[in-house]
């Protein structure tokens, strides 16, 4: 019993903070750039969500179709 309660004590220790991919503050972000500032530092992980939304055809190259829409469905 000690040797489970240890276990779950470790997962929980080292458990990584999973965030979500919030798409209401990655546009927030995307219309600062748009108004001529920079990635703001708080901004850069929502920035780069998006921009992680890559799509490839079958012979393994960016799809440009694909893409864009599922940007557009983010």
């Amino acid at each position: 019993m000690k040797k489970i309660f240890a276990f779950f004590m470790l997962m929980f220790l080292f458990a990584a903070p999973v965030k979500a991919k919030d798409s209401c503050s990655t546009v927030l972000c995307m219309a600062g750039m748009l108004q001529g500032s920079s990635v703001v530092s708080g901004c850069k992980g929502f920035v780069q969500d998006y921009f992680d939304i890559i799509k490839f055809n079958s012979h393994g190259g960016i799809s440009l179709n694909k893409t864009f829409s599922a940007r557009s469905q983010f």
